[in-house]
């Protein structure tokens, strides 16, 4: 088995340095910036995530930016210090001198413990020469998320002196802020809700650089009306069908926190321009049923033998070879890796078993599909690597009845905890029942990619067409307490909080179709 796990691991490892040389013979549209770097790699928002997105051959990166207690811009995405730093407290109210003895990457893997919190200039200067103060031929783009309203005139006056000659877009949820960012000579980029006629007359009217939408389905843009009077940016793609979507449309650009991904489905796109087809590797979704016997490698695990679908999207014959590489936990693996020929068109079956599991949601295992092919009429040599994940999910019928739901353990030690579960006409309730033990504990849900926050409980709304989808919708829910000063969540399945590498969500099913 662990010969297995080796030749997976120098096969993966091999075709991901293809990928990134195969990147500077590719470009866009649509550009792909790595979203807070290359966060699944190294810690987000840091210098060593930023850089190891640019090494990978990314067209640039994007990063959050908040302001200080002294106006000084730091990268963070949260208000508050905890999750990504050993500090306390809100990035507002902290003044740089302090916020420059924290240790920013320690909590993601010891080997980056002292990883500093950047500021914005040293940012900014990865694309430029600091000792002539010049812009360095190929600079990579960059995307500045502002979460805060506030700081906008902060960072406009920023960048005003940092980012001559640079091409940066500044994002917003806000689209009040993002009417400010233009105001203040900024290529202003409203993160949308979605992207109808009237976003696309918001945009033309008001004269706006860029409307971008955080994709949760690969169809999210192609439904949007025509005539896009700005660019179209697609936020944190990270599915494969959504990368694919995007990469054949083309948009304008996407931010996405799985850079090696992101290039493989733009090359696949140019190099298969005449195939319309569905991503090349389709994987099943593995449910898990805490409580088995494989409880004590977590209650994040499961025994599976099932198969995945790997089609040759290109029109010539090639060497497959399949593999599968755990990113989270503890797994046996029999089946792969396996080698096959595949014509022009083709599609195998690729069974195998997959035993094992973790404690915590995320860090779903890759099945991965290594193309080849020779030399021949109009095309080189090549290799393409092509993957996606396994993903562990929970399901739950929408009844009338209550009923209730166990929760994760994060941990071996955790104490029981639950919350119930019941619909009434359009909507679910949700409400903690037993919270193991946490005080103050609040409510949250994920329901069909929106995320609802309460106190004891959530009333959330289910999508009209409901109970016309027989695969149900993303679902989720959890509770969040803090405990000695730190931040407890305990979870039914992976996407709560709606947090880099908190897993997939489960879904919730229409009861006819249980």
């Amino acid at each position: 088995m662990s010969d297995f796990r080796e030749r997976a691991d120098d096969l993966f490892r091999e075709s991901a340095d293809e990928i990134a040389r195969l990147a500077a013979l590719s470009s866009g549209p649509p550009w792909i910036l790595g979203s807070r770097g290359s966060p699944l790699e190294a810690p987000e928002n840091t210098l060593v995530g930023l850089k190891r997105a640019l090494q990978l051959g990314l067209d640039g990166i994007g990063y959050d930016v908040r302001a200080t207690q002294g106006d000084e811009l730091v990268l963070m995405a949260d208000a508050t210090l905890e999750r990504t730093t050993n500090g306390r407290g809100l990035v507002a109210e902290a003044a740089l001198p302090k916020l420059a003895a924290l240790d920013a990457g320690g909590a993601f893997d010891a080997r980056f413990k002292g990883e500093m919190v950047p500021v914005l200039e040293e940012a900014i200067t990865l694309g430029r020469d600091t000792e002539r103060g010049e812009v360095e031929r190929g600079a990579p783009m960059h995307l500045v998320h502002v979460p805060e309203r506030t700081d906008m005139k902060v960072v406009a006056e920023a960048l005003r002196e940092l980012a001559r000659g640079l091409s940066v877009r500044v994002a917003t949820r806000s689209r009040e802020a993002a009417f400010e960012a233009r105001d203040l000579g900024l290529q202003a980029l409203w993160i949308a809700e979605q992207t109808g006629e009237r976003e696309r007359d918001i945009a033309r009217e008001e004269k706006l650089a860029a409307v971008g939408i955080r994709v949760m389905q690969h169809a999210a843009f192609e439904h949007a009306p025509p005539d896009w009077p700005c660019e179209r940016w697609a936020i944190d793609a990270d599915e494969p069908d959504v990368l694919l979507s995007a990469c054949r449309m083309p948009l304008t650009g996407l931010t996405t926190h799985e850079p090696l991904r992101a290039l493989a489905a733009r090359a696949l796109a140019q190099l298969a321009p005449h195939d319309d087809g569905a991503w090349p590797v389709q994987t099943p979704e593995l449910e898990v049923v805490p409580g088995s016997v494989l409880s004590l490698r977590g209650d994040w695990s499961g025994d599976w033998s099932t198969s995945a679908r790997v089609r040759n999207p290109f029109a010539w014959s090639c060497r497959v070879a399949c593999g599968l590489i755990p990113r989270r936990g503890a797994f046996d693996i029999e089946g792969v890796p396996v080698a096959f020929e595949l014509r022009a068109g083709e599609v195998r079956d690729v069974p195998f078993r997959l035993r094992g599991g973790s404690w915590r949601t995320g860090g779903d295992p890759l099945f991965f599909a290594r193309y080849r092919w020779r030399r021949g009429p109009g095309r080189d040599a090549g290799s393409l690597l092509v993957d996606a994940p396994l993903m562990r999910v929970r399901t739950v019928h929408a009844d009338a009845l209550s009923q209730r739901l166990v929760l994760l353990r994060e941990r071996p030690d955790d104490p029981a905890a639950s919350m119930t579960l019941r619909r009434h006409g359009r909507f679910v309730h949700v409400s903690i029942e037993n919270p193991g033990r946490l005080r103050d504990a609040r409510a949250i849900v994920h329901l069909d990619g929106r995320e609802h926050l309460g106190t004891r409980g959530v009333r959330a709304r289910l999508p009209e067409d409901f109970d016309d989808r027989p695969d149900g919708v993303r679902f989720t829910c959890g509770l969040i307490a803090w405990k000695d000063g730190e931040r407890t969540v305990r979870r039914f399945a992976g996407g709560v909080p709606d947090e880099l590498d908190n897993g997939t969500p489960g879904r919730i099913l229409p009861l006819q179709h249980g």
